[in-house]
């Protein structure tokens, strides 16, 4: 190998993390939020990426 030669060649990786996402709506004045898993079917107001950020934003957990 000649002196000075540059080596192009580097090792990287990352890693994918899928979250749950979190459905906001409305029910009688209270805000409440569904997991994607609960399958919720009424009509979507917002979405979050965390329940963390719904609490924050004011929404308590629904039950189906």
């Amino acid at each position: 190998m000649p002196s000075g030669a540059n080596n192009k060649y580097a090792l990287g990786g990352s890693r994918l993390v899928k979250r749950t996402a979190i459905y906001e709506n409305v029910r009688d004045g209270v805000k409440i939020y569904y997991r994607e898993s609960d399958h919720y079917d009424g009509t979507i107001m917002e979405k979050f990426t965390s329940e963390r950020e719904a609490a924050l934003a004011g929404y308590f957990p629904g039950t189906r």
